[in-house]
């Protein structure tokens, strides 16, 4: 984990010094379908994912939304049994090669999964097992469709493909 927290602060300084470059790389905003490379079981491999870059920094984060049924508590019971669902997610921070109308987005990243838990303790609750934490590597291709339109697709390791739309302050 210490290796991971590592690599993890080091790529982020990287691309947070981008901020202070000059450029006229605008401001995008972005939303992209995802198809993570883990197993989930009863509850859907693909997500859903917001981007924004600034500058050269680029950050996105995606995840499949699964949650247990009824309300989310801390503990468990003796009554706990698998709801055969997991919780996953990435947060990946990156930078931004521009060439001509196309970008190359080199990444790294943290991924996550939760096991879901059921506790039918007088009510529906239920909880996230241990976190199960992954380091992310990707490549993303950015081409510019209209003035402030770009399509975006991605490869990862743990997030296996990604795909959307970004649209660009100017």
């Amino acid at each position: 984990m210490k290796k991971i927290n590592l690599i993890l602060s080091f790529l982020f300084l990287c691309s947070y010094t981008s901020f202070s470059q000059v450029s006229l790389e605008p401001i995008t905003i972005g939303l992209h379908m995802s198809s993570f490379n883990t197993e989930t079981q009863k509850s859907s491999n693909t997500g859903i994912g917001l981007s924004v870059s600034f500058n050269k920094f680029y950050m996105d984060f995606a995840s499949n939304l699964s949650s247990g049924k009824g309300e989310e508590l801390q503990f468990s019971s003796n009554y706990t049994y698998s709801a055969n669902k997991y919780n996953v997610g990435v947060f990946n921070v990156g930078y931004k090669i521009p060439i001509k109308q196309f970008s190359f987005i080199p990444y790294l990243g943290y991924a996550y999964s939760n096991e879901i838990f059921q506790d039918p303790v007088g009510w529906d609750t239920y909880f996230m097992g241990e976190t199960n934490s992954k380091i992310n590597l990707g490549l993303i291709g950015s081409l510019k469709l209209a003035y402030n339109l770009r399509l975006e697709a991605g490869i990862g390791t743990f997030e296996s493909f990604k795909f959307g739309l970004t649209y660009c302050s100017f």
